[in-house]
């Protein structure tokens, strides 16, 4: 399983050891599978492209697109994923009762992280020629949020429960408010490489995650982390 820094999903805590939400999930759901996780670190775009050629199996919290389905195969969804914008605390009114097209009209600069896909207002706005433009990507969230307190960016595109980490790691708590547009939600699915698994083991794993839904398990993992 490939894996990228994005707590509370997934990070190395002060021992070195790999903890999160998604790793408390797949391991549960992998093990009802049959299966073993090894992991490798990297950034998503690359994460991606190694799963597309076979180098790794598995990524999770990954949104079915058309584009992915040529290489990837996917297990039901099992939760929901929002992104929120942030903006630097001294510019919240500046940017208060407007929604995300309106503020790029008035010239915001949006961060991004590289291979997101976005719920489909934002999805909409970054395929669209006339602004396309104002979203600036990035390898990681944390260079979106520091591209952000240096006045590269003026907003930034991310989880919120993934930004209240990074911020408070950073200590930027005091620089970076939430804006509150309600953005939508997407429901997220594991992602499996054609390349490198059997359909057969895509069907074990979702098995076994059905089992785990209908037992309440996975609601509780979920829900120990959102508190």
């Amino acid at each position: 399983m490939g894996w990228d820094p994005w707590e509370p999903y997934h990070f190395e805590d002060v021992d070195g050891k790999l903890r999160g939400l998604e790793i408390e999930l797949v391991e549960a759901i992998a093990n009802g599978a049959g299966c073993t996780v090894r992991y490798e670190r990297g950034q998503w775009n690359q994460l991606l492209a190694k799963l597309d050629r076979g180098e790794i199996d598995l990524l999770t919290a990954a949104t079915p697109t058309e584009e992915r389905k040529a290489y990837a195969l996917f297990s039901q969804p099992y939760r929901s994923e929002s992104f929120r914008l942030f903006v630097r605390s001294g510019e919240a009114e500046r940017f208060s009762g407007q929604d995300l097209a309106s503020l790029i009209a008035g010239g915001m600069r949006v961060g991004t992280t590289l291979g997101y896909v976005y719920t489909p207002e934002i999805s909409a706005l970054r395929d669209a020629d006339a602004t396309a433009g104002a979203f600036v990507d990035h390898p990681e969230a944390e260079l979106a949020f520091l591209a952000l307190i240096e006045n590269r960016v003026d907003g930034v595109l991310e989880d919120p429960y993934v930004a209240a980490a990074i911020l408070r790691r950073r200590g930027w708590q005091e620089l970076v408010v939430q804006h509150p547009l309600d953005l939508g939600e997407n429901q997220v699915s594991y992602m499996f490489s054609k390349a490198s698994v059997k359909p057969e083991v895509v069907a074990r794993f979702d098995q076994s995650l059905s089992s785990l839904k209908n037992a309440g398990r996975l609601d509780e993992i979920i829900r120990r982390y959102r508190l």
